[in-house]
């Protein structure tokens, strides 16, 4: 049981390196982004299987692999450039730690592009350098303009991949704005990408740093803004997971766990469970249930909403407001509840 995780280099045929076209006609099946089939076809032989599938599916793809070689066929993921940089190897061998698999890893290095643009420019790595990823998908950007900032302070030639990032064109956007931006998690989010962002204190909660002027409202949560004190519970249950798929556009964190319910009672019990507002994405069974009697198979009861319902029976509360069913108005049945989708509402 073994997986080739190979280079493929910078894109050109004459720079796929022996080795690789070597473990790619070996293989039984090879696994990765679509695209690069186009440099390898010549090189798989008769009846290999051909795993291919879009962008920022690294996980999906790393996943067939093991599935693959712990059948005992022999399989090569391909990345390009060198496949330890920037590339699948790590991922595959921390999947290869997180189900104790057996399956034996073989990496092949390949040309990094870094090293094929150097190469057109003459020698400019001939001293010491560093390479930059400036993707803020799983890495917090603070963190990546601190080695930024080090890598400029100690004169390094510096290779920069991924200079344009339509996230961190939106954040910096924001961070232009004369105010901070705080939001709570709903039922899409990259979860994998947000439990990368550190934690920290804020205004009576805890919150994640995400920059740019940006706060994670963590779920279970009591805050005290300007004078108001706010109760935070996101989360929310996708109904339409058939269509989507697992970490690209449905994570199974997108629904709260026991204890951020039990957070979430410790938090109201030392505020004597008075808030002025309560801030979530769903609402809860009953209320749901009144708003799409019509469907009530459009928006299925859950723990989390249950939960809700638990709170609305407590708590003492001005008003709440909800996001997740795309429509704006009160609930007829209880005037404190609202529905948010366009409107904008002022807590005063």
């Amino acid at each position: 049981m073994r997986i080739y995780v190979a280079g493929i280099g910078p894109g050109s045929p004459e720079d796929i390196t022996p080795a690789v076209q070597q473990a790619i006609g070996e293989s039984d099946a090879v696994v990765g982004y679509k695209y690069y089939f186009r440099f390898i076809l010549p090189y798989m032989k008769a009846g290999a299987e051909r795993v291919d599938t879009g962008m920022r599916r690294e996980r999906e793809r790393a996943e067939q692999a093991f599935q693959l070689a712990e059948q005992g066929r022999t399989v090569c993921v391909i990345s390009s450039g060198d496949a330890g940089i920037y590339g699948m190897a790590p991922l595959l061998y921390e999947m290869k730690r997180e189900r104790q698999s057996a399956v034996e890893i073989i990496p092949l290095p390949g040309i990094s592009a870094f090293q094929k643009a150097a190469s057109l420019l003459g020698a400019p790595m001939g001293h010491d350098f560093c390479v930059i990823s400036l993707s803020d998908l799983m890495t917090p950007w603070a963190l990546i303009e601190r080695r930024i900032r080090a890598a400029a302070a100690a004169d390094f030639i510096t290779a920069v991949y991924n200079p344009r990032s339509e996230e961190r064109y939106w954040r910096d956007w924001l961070a232009k704005k004369p105010y901070t931006t705080l939001f709570l998690d709903g039922n899409h989010e990259n979860f994998e990408m947000l439990r990368e962002f550190p934690v920290s204190a804020w205004m009576g909660g805890q919150v994640q740093e995400v920059g740019g002027g940006m706060r994670h409202l963590l779920r279970g949560q009591v805050y005290m803004i300007d004078g108001k004190r706010i109760f935070i519970m996101g989360g929310a249950e996708s109904h339409d997971k058939e269509l989507r798929k697992e970490g690209t556009s449905w994570w199974p964190q997108e629904m709260p766990t026991e204890a951020e319910f039990d957070e979430a009672r410790r938090n109201l019990d030392a505020c004597g469970w008075m808030v002025n507002y309560v801030l979530t994405h769903s609402l809860p069974t009953p209320v749901q249930a009144q708003i799409f009697q019509q469907d009530p198979d459009a928006y299925p009861d859950n723990a989390l909403t249950d939960f809700l319902e638990e709170i609305r029976q407590k708590l003492t509360f001005r008003a709440w407001y909800s996001g997740h069913y795309h429509l704006d108005g009160r609930v007829i049945s209880d005037p404190r509840l609202h529905l948010i989708y366009n409107g904008i509402r002022e807590l005063k």
